[in-house]
C-alpha cells in the first residue's frame, strides 16, 4: 500500500496545482487526523510523517506542522521546501528563532533541539530525502532559494 501512495504523493506534489492542494487542504486535515489518532492515522503514511510543534517567533503560540522526514543517526531530518514557493516556510524561521521544539512520531512525543544543517549535510542526505518524497526534486526547479534542512535531535 505504501508504494502506490508514495507514487501518488510524489505525482501530486510535483504539480503546481497539486502542491497548492496539499498546502491548503491536505495539511490541515492531516494535522487533525494525526493528533486525534495518536499518530496512527493521517492522510500520509504515518511512517513517513511527523508532527513538528515549534513556537511562533512573533506570536509565541505553539504551531504544529505535519512534515515528511527521514531518520539518520538517531535524529529526524526535515526539509523546508514549502512546496517550491519563493519563501521559506514559517516553521523554519520559528526554529531559527527558538531551537527547542517537540515532534510527535506515531504515538510518541519527543522533545528535540533543532539545528540548521550545513550544505554538505544537505548534499549527503538529499538522496534519502528524495526517496522519502520525490517532489522535493521537482520543487528545486520552481524556486532559486536553497531549502533549509533541519536536524531534530532528541533531547
Amino acid at each position: 500500500m505504501l508504494n502506490w501512495y508514495r507514487r501518488l504523493a510524489g505525482w501530486l506534489g510535483s504539480r503546481r496545482w497539486g502542491s497548492w492542494f496539499v498546502r491548503v487542504l491536505y495539511q490541515p486535515v492531516d494535522r487533525v487526523l494525526y493528533r486525534m489518532t495518536g499518530g496512527r492515522r493521517g492522510l500520509a503514511p504515518a511512517s513517513a510523517v511527523l508532527l513538528l510543534t515549534s513556537t511562533g517567533r512573533k506570536s509565541g503560540i505553539p504551531r504544529s506542522n505535519p512534515l515528511m522526514y527521514v531518520e539518520h543517526d538517531g535524529s529526524y531530518w526535515v526539509m523546508g521546501s514549502n512546496f517550491g514557493q519563493q519563501h521559506h516556510p514559517a516553521w523554519t524561521s520559528n526554529l531559527l528563532a527558538d531551537t527547542t521544539a517537540t515532534v510527535q512520531v506515531g504515538n510518541r512525543t519527543v522533545a528535540v533541539e533543532a539545528r540548521l544543517a550545513s550544505d554538505e549535510e544537505r548534499a549527503r542526505l538529499w538522496p534519502q530525502l528524495v526517496r522519502a518524497y520525490p517532489a522535493f526534486d521537482t520543487y528545486t526547479g520552481w524556486t532559486a532559494r536553497s531549502f533549509r534542512l533541519f536536524e531534530l535531535r532528541p533531547r
